[in-house]
Order: structure tokens, then C-alpha cells, then sequence
């Protein structure tokens, strides 16, 4: 499967090497050849991601939490679907003092979207589907990717696999 992986990592909180190796033991299932392309601009990364679209069939854009929640929204209105708002996110944010904004922005996604919870609801990733191409939004972030790739990501690229391959 060509996988194409873009990361917006204008904070650098984690190191680049590190998040770029959990990717590549995470989807080494699925893919033969995994080039990654790293960007510190916002409208690099969605040209880019326009030209992935194109020629990839996974897609897997990366963007650390300083900029998450605007690339997210970003991701959501260029590709024109409805948002939706996750119940299960808004649960697991009751317990955080954030604001009503916040926590609609934190459990806001694209319809129809699978989403990959975080323990607390924040920066959860999520995966659109459109027949043999997949698009995945994950934060860059040491305390949630672990969880969100072993527990999201992966799951639903088995779940994608076995679908394709059950069609043929």
C-alpha cells in the first residue's frame, strides 16, 4: 500500500525520530514503502496532503497539539462533510475544567469518521475512509499516541484490510 505520512510539528515537543518510528511499527503491516514528509507551515502540509490524495492510498497526517484542533477544523471544512460531535469524547471530558468551545472543538469530527479515543478525550485521532484510500489524523503528542495507534489506528486498519480482501 503506498503510505504517504505528513507531520506538522511546528512545536516540537517530541522528537520527530521517535513519533516516525511508532508510525512505522504501527502500520508495518500494512505498507511496503512509508515516506515521510515533516512541515512546520500549515498550508505546506495541505499542499501536500492535496497531492497524497492524488497518489497515495494511506494517508497519515500527524500534527502536534499547538496546532491540532486548527488543523483538525482546517482538515474537516476543505474536505466539506458535516461535523459531528463524538459522545464519547464529550464523556471523557466531563472531567476536565475546560469550556463549552473547547470541548466541542476537542470532540468535533467529520461525518463519517472513525474515531480513536485518548484516556481523556483530548486530541483524539480519527480515519475517513473512501473506497481503497484512507486518510488518519493523529496527534503528535508522548502521552496519547501510543494508545490511539495501538487501540485505533491499527484496529481499523485490520478492519479496512479484511473488507478489501473479503471483496476479492
Amino acid at each position: 500500500m503506498r503510505t504517504k505520512v505528513l507531520s506538522l510539528n511546528v512545536d516540537r515537543s517530541m522528537s520527530f525520530s521517535r513519533f516516525q518510528a511508532r508510525i512505522e511499527s504501527s502500520i508495518n503491516n500494512f505498507t511496503d514503502d512509508c515516506v515521510f514528509q515533516q512541515f512546520e507551515d500549515i498550508r505546506e502540509m495541505f499542499v501536500a496532503l492535496q497531492s497524497a490524495l492524488e497518489n497515495d492510498e494511506l494517508i497519515i497526517t500527524a500534527v502536534d497539539v499547538k496546532n491540532y484542533l486548527k488543523f483538525k477544523n482546517a482538515l474537516i471544512q476543505a474536505f466539506g462533510t458535516e461535523v459531528v460531535y463524538n459522545s464519547s469524547v464529550l464523556k471523557r471530558l466531563e472531567n476536565l475544567s475546560l469550556d463549552d468551545k473547547k470541548k466541542q472543538a476537542f470532540s468535533a469530527f467529520p461525518e463519517p469518521a472513525t474515531v480513536f479515543l485518548s484516556d481523556d478525550g483530548m486530541y483524539s485521532g480519527f480515519a475517513m475512509a473512501n473506497e481503497s484510500q484512507y486518510l488518519v489524523l493523529l496527534p503528535i503528542d508522548n502521552y496519547r499516541i501510543d494508545e490511539i495507534l495501538r487501540n485505533g489506528v491499527i484496529t481499523f486498519l485490520n478492519e479496512q484490510m479484511d473488507e478489501k480482501y473479503e471483496d476479492i
